[in-house]
Formats: C-alpha cells, structure tokens, sequence
C-alpha cells in the first residue's frame, strides 16, 4: 500500500512541478536563491523529505521484481526483503539528503 502512497506523491510532485515550470510559476533562479538561503539542517529536511518517497518506491519496486521471479515468497522471505527495503530506504535518504 506505501509503495502506491509513494509512487502517486511522486508523480503528483512531478506534475506539480513540470507544471509550475510551465507556467512560470517556479524558474531555477528562484529555486538556487530559496536555496541558498537555507540552513544546512534546513536543506537536508528538505531534501529528505523529497529523498525518502524516491528511494522508498524505488527499494520497493526492486522487491516486488523479485516476487515477479517467484522468489522470496514465504513468510520468511516477504519479511527479510520488507526489512531491507526499509534499511536501504533508510541508508538511501540519508545520503540523497546529505550530498
């Protein structure tokens, strides 16, 4: 259920966005300036916030490949690649968020 939560926010920011760069409404300029002045534990909330959605659907996304191969379909199995997606969702924002 996360992963279409994610993947719906993704694309509707994504819209959102090409639409607001359609219009005018938001031009680079203006994105660097708001930017720039930022804290940097401002810009890594931020950033984070963006990251965490991206990296979470992508994990997840590789996961429900496996399950198309017919692999890790056990209880045991759906349980060790939840917990990864989420360690490497975990691993992945953090280092969207700080580079």
């Amino acid at each position: 259920m996360l992963n279409r939560i994610t993947g719906v926010a993704l694309s509707g920011g994504f819209y959102l966005f090409a639409m607001g760069y359609l219009f005018n409404l938001v031009d680079t300029a203006s994105l660097a300036k708001f930017m720039s002045e930022r804290s940097a534990a401002t810009k890594a909330a931020i950033k984070g916030t963006i990251a965490f959605p991206f990296a979470f659907h992508s994990w997840n996304g590789i996961r429900h490949l496996v399950w198309d191969s017919a692999k890790e379909l056990s209880v045991k199995g759906v349980y060790r690649t939840g917990y990864t997606v989420l360690g490497l969702t975990a691993v992945s924002t953090v280092y969207l968020a700080f580079v």
